[in-house]
């Protein structure tokens, strides 16, 4: 089980996509991150999720045509903090979305052999977000039209205590 520590998201968002810019650079393709100043706080081990946040974009640079752009945003909706990744590449077969978290599944075979990668990266990803209490899924409009990866994580209940060690106590007055 993944460890449970505050990690801000804001900060972790915006860390991997410095660390991308390099290789983006030299693809030839915009990387462009939006997460907010302030934090955006989960409970949850940072290095799973940076794993995670390293694998989308990996996949996002990789399946991206030389000038194309990615986008990753993070915002808070509905409980939850709200991670997605949006390329313009390749895009995934409608019939392939349902099974794209499987193990070894390789989407664009030809292609996923030129650019390299085992077909289980997204598995790994899923596995660590719901170890989180969270949900992945991916959207593309079909083949050539580019995909989206959203990534949902619970933030902690409105006043529940930010630490790993599980013990809050009320008082009443």
């Amino acid at each position: 089980p993944p460890q449970r520590d505050a990690v801000d998201l804001s900060l972790l968002v915006r860390w991997v996509g410095a660390n991308w810019q390099g290789r983006a650079r030299e693809e030839g393709i915009s990387l462009q991150v939006a997460a907010p100043d302030e934090a955006v706080t989960v409970m949850g081990d940072i290095d799973m999720l940076q794993q995670v946040l390293h694998e989308l974009l990996d996949n996002a640079l990789k399946f991206s045509p030389r000038g194309g752009r990615v986008h990753v945003r993070l915002w808070e909706e509905e409980g939850q903090a709200r991670v997605s990744v949006r390329d313009e590449g390749v895009g995934i077969p409608p019939d392939v979305l349902p099974h794209l978290f499987q193990h070894f599944l390789q989407v664009n075979g030809g292609l996923n052999r030129r650019v390299g990668g085992m077909g289980i990266g997204l598995a790994l990803c899923r596995k660590v977000v719901e170890a989180h209490g969270g949900r992945i899924w991916a959207e593309s409009a079909g083949e050539g039209r580019g995909a989206t990866f959203h990534v949902a994580l619970p933030l902690p209940a409105q006043g529940a205590p930010l630490t790993s060690a599980g013990s809050s106590t009320a008082t009443t007055g």
